[in-house]
């Protein structure tokens, strides 16, 4: 079972989360879980951050029948997208939806997620109650932040091949 990021609170993760996305250039930032569980995240962000909303499918799942995860994505551009991350084939099997970015998936979202996708960390938000043999695997965020600066989100991988770029090149992509 991998390892599981706590945060202290709601406030915490998205205080974090819009960090994160504020400073990746190229990538964003998608929290994954149930309508139930996002509802108050989505919440905290559009009152605490100045991201905003922007293109939102995110409906009370007894009204569409969908009580599958959604994802909350967060852009450099201060932008909020929120979909369902389950499609439905003509053949009525369920896809979840590749994300080409960070997510932090509450920690008993569905198997399919995760595998669909490999940049993930897995979360959940302290209730105040102790540790116990069910979720000894829970790091505090303190160690887990220092663990992901060390090695990423995956071994190191071997380059195929160096490219070496200076900072003048840069100003020319």
């Amino acid at each position: 079972m991998a390892e599981t990021w706590l945060f202290e609170d709601i406030k915490d993760l998205t205080r974090k989360v819009a960090w994160l996305a504020n400073v990746m250039c190229d990538t964003s930032v998608t929290i994954i879980g149930t309508y139930d569980e996002l509802r108050p995240i989505l919440n905290c962000i559009v009152k605490n951050t100045d991201f905003e909303l922007y293109d939102v499918d995110f409906v009370e799942p007894m009204w569409i029948n969908y009580y599958k995860e959604y994802g909350i994505t967060l852009d450099n551009d201060k932008n909020i997208y929120v979909e369902k991350v389950f499609n439905t084939r003509e053949d009525g099997t369920e896809v979840p939806i590749f994300f080409d970015n960070i997510i932090f998936a509450y920690k008993d979202v569905d198997k399919r997620i995760l595998e669909q996708n490999e940049n993930y960390i897995l979360f959940d938000i302290d209730d105040g109650e102790k540790p116990n043999e069910d979720n000894k695997d829970i790091k505090s965020m303190a160690d887990k932040a220092v663990d992901f600066l060390k090695n990423g989100f995956n071994e190191p991988k071997k380059a195929d091949k160096t490219i070496n770029i200076d900072l003048f090149d840069l100003l020319f992509l």
